[in-house]
């Protein structure tokens, strides 16, 4: 059980608001993994700038493409367009650091996007398909992460990914908070053969929280089990609101796995 711990890693994106030697100062000390969320303090280009400084960390590093504003779903193409170049940014980050997985969302219905929902089902796949063929390319394995059901949402259950990846190269990241208040767990579990990354947070069923590991109505363990015995061997990454609610859920984990 020790060998699931090393898999565990925190993400947050509170951390971006500080420099990039501060969070792997403060994260390092109780995390072998970090997920960066790729914006403001730790955009791609810093990333590469740093690289130096994340190997001797000693960390296992993943990236999360950036997301704030952006849209590879979007109507507007100039819209779309620069949001696939931020994450085509992340991708080249990526293989910078070696070629480390980088996980990203699918596009969101903007408010003319309801009205022709299948011209956003086709422009969200199209993005997909070519950051898909650039992570390829070079060697960078890309995660398409599923949504919570919130109106606008796309790519909230299993099957709806599939759809997205087919023939792309692209894997799936489990987002187990997001499934919980959507389409559900089981199906994601049944599909662990797709799964690269696994997002591990808290929530009432209503919600997308992202509470403390252990303090909402998720059997959290559970799940972890059941993909491994599925032949899950990708990481686990706490999604945390800030750092000491990530030690939580660490220490939560640890409470479960230690033995």
């Amino acid at each position: 059980m020790i060998d699931i711990l090393s898999r565990v890693g925190i993400s947050s994106p509170l951390f971006s608001f500080s420099s990039l030697g501060q969070s792997i100062d403060e994260i390092s000390g109780r995390f072998k993994r970090w997920e960066i969320v790729a914006e403001l303090e730790h955009c791609p280009q810093i990333i590469i700038q740093k690289k130096d400084l994340l190997f001797t960390s000693g960390m296992e590093i993943t990236i999360h493409a950036p997301f704030s504003d952006l849209n590879i779903a979007s109507l507007d193409k100039r819209a779309r367009e620069f949001s696939v170049e931020r994450i085509d940014e992340a991708i080249v980050a990526a293989y910078e650091m070696g070629g480390i997985m980088v996980t990203m969302h699918p596009g969101f219905f903007s408010p003319l996007g309801f009205l022709i929902p299948e011209k956003i089902d086709t422009l969200s796949s199209d993005s997909i398909t070519r950051l898909g063929a650039r992570a390829e390319d070079l060697g960078v394995t890309l995660a398409l992460e599923n949504m919570p059901p919130w109106q606008g949402s796309i790519g909230d259950d299993v099957e709806d990914l599939i759809k997205r990846v087919e023939g792309t190269g692209v894997k799936i990241c489990f987002d187990v908070g997001h499934a919980h208040i959507g389409s559900g767990v089981e199906n994601f579990i049944e599909r662990s053969d797709l799964i690269a990354n696994v997002h591990i947070h808290e929530n009432d069923g209503k919600v997308d929280l992202h509470l403390p590991l252990g303090s909402g109505q998720m059997d959290v363990i559970d799940i972890m089990k059941r993909l491994i015995k599925k032949g899950y061997k990708g990481p686990f990454i706490i999604e945390s609101r800030n750092f000491e609610e990530g030690v939580q859920g660490l220490d939560y984990l640890t409470e479960h796995f230690s033995d």
